[in-house]
Order: C-alpha cells, then sequence, then structure tokens
C-alpha cells in the first residue's frame, strides 16, 4: 500500500510537471527519461508547453517631436495638433469657398436672374449661391451683394448682409454702415445687425464688443439684446 502510494504521488508529480512545461529530475524520485518505472513503463520526457505569443504594439512617435534628437539632444516639439486643425468656423468657410469656386457660372446666371426674388424659394436660392461667391472672392458677387443690403425685401438684405459678414472686402464695412443707419430705429432689426457684428470673423474683435456694449440701442438689461451681442460673439469664436 505504501509502494502504491509513492507511485500515485509519483504519476501526479509527473502530470503537474507536465503540465508546466517542465521535468522533475531524477533527484527529485522520479526515474529518468528513457527507463523503466515499477509499473513497468518506459518513463518519457515530457513535451515542454508551446509558449503563448505575446503581441508587441509598438508606440508611435508623439507627433511634433523630433526622435533623432531625443537620445541625447534634447526633445524638439512642434506645433500643437489643435493648432494644425482647423476651427469649425474656418473649415466651414474654405469649403464655401471651394464650392464658390466650382459653381462660379451657375452663381453668376442667379445674380442676372431677378425671378429669383419673386418666390421664398428662389429668395433661398439666390441668398446660398450669392454667401458661396462671395465667400470665393468673387468681385461681381461681393458687389452686388452690397446692393442688396438695401433691397426692400428683408430676406434679401439681412441674407446679403450675411454674406458680406465674413469678406475682408471694404464693401462688408460699407453694407454694415448702411443697414445701421436704415434700420437704428427699430430695435428688433437692429438686433441683427448687433448680431452680424458679434458673429463676423472679420470685424467681431474684443475691442469691437466693447464699443457694440456701449451702442446707444445696446441695453445691458435686455436679455435679447445679451444675446444678439455675447451671444454671437461665442458662437462666432467657437
Amino acid at each position: 500500500m505504501i509502494r502504491r502510494g509513492k507511485e500515485g504521488a509519483l504519476i501526479a508529480a509527473l502530470m503537474l510537471s507536465a503540465c508546466a512545461g517542465s521535468v522533475i529530475p531524477p533527484s527529485a524520485g522520479g526515474p529518468a527519461p528513457g527507463r523503466r518505472t515499477p509499473s513497468g513503463e518506459v518513463a518519457t520526457r515530457p513535451t515542454p508547453a508551446t509558449p503563448r505569443p505575446t503581441l508587441s504594439v509598438a508606440t508611435p512617435a508623439e507627433p511634433g517631436i523630433d526622435t533623432s534628437t531625443a537620445a541625447g539632444l534634447g526633445v524638439t516639439r512642434g506645433p500643437a495638433i489643435a493648432d494644425l486643425i482647423p476651427s469649425g468656423e474656418q473649415a466651414r468657410r474654405a469649403l464655401q469657398a471651394g464650392l464658390g469656386h466650382a459653381l462660379a457660372p451657375q452663381i453668376a446666371a442667379a445674380l442676372d436672374n431677378r425671378a429669383l426674388a419673386g418666390s421664398s424659394g428662389g429668395r433661398a436660392l439666390l441668398m446660398q449661391l450669392l454667401e458661396l461667391g462671395v465667400a470665393a472672392d468673387d468681385g461681381d458677387s461681393i458687389a452686388a451683394a452690397e446692393r442688396m443690403v438695401m433691397h426692400e425685401n428683408m430676406t434679401i438684405s439681412q441674407g446679403a448682409l450675411k454674406a458680406l459678414n465674413h469678406c475682408e472686402d471694404e464693401a462688408r464695412v460699407r453694407g454694415l454702415a448702411a443697414f445701421h443707419d436704415r434700420w437704428q430705429d427699430n430695435a428688433l432689426v437692429m438686433e441683427k445687425w448687433f448680431q452680424m457684428e458679434s458673429m463676423s470673423s472679420v470685424g467681431g474683435t474684443i475691442e469691437r464688443l466693447t464699443e457694440l456694449m456701449r451702442h446707444p440701442g445696446f441695453d445691458p438689461k435686455n436679455p435679447n439684446k445679451i444675446r444678439a451681442v455675447l451671444g454671437a460673439f461665442m458662437i462666432g469664436n467657437t
């Protein structure tokens, strides 16, 4: 009984050794490989367990870092990623400019088609094409937008001012001034003027914002005026 107990312990040890990928040396009590066990079987060396493959992931170098100098010459950093990504407004303006160049013939035809101003759908189309033309820095579109600021239809007037709002041409300044002088006694319409001035990517600066808040038509106690100036400024600069 004692012998069988020792054999059972030896077999269990061999099984555990095989699972672990190693072999118990003869000094531990087991027979050497090639020799017969007390039960008459030939002892064999257990096959080592195949190691599991490991996944090696290379960490990419941080953008903007010159890795050739990192060994001992220090680290040179380039521009931050955030500085390389255009803002939403910049991306929108670039897209509009590209469309304006691609649709130049259609824009020119729309500006010559007076019938478009006769329907709400036609006016909406005209204003969209006008804005694309101005974004593409088309001289005819800019001149047309400046004229349309004084149009009798409010949709066309405000649409033309909106088209000029991000234009660096002096037509933007003249259009805003004309719209202001025309509607300065109408508080509701003047809120549109405040919005355009505050949202402009050209003239909507902190200095201009301060000037707008000193304007006689601005009331710091009126939520609509606060939204038209400060709210529009935040929307146009995010």
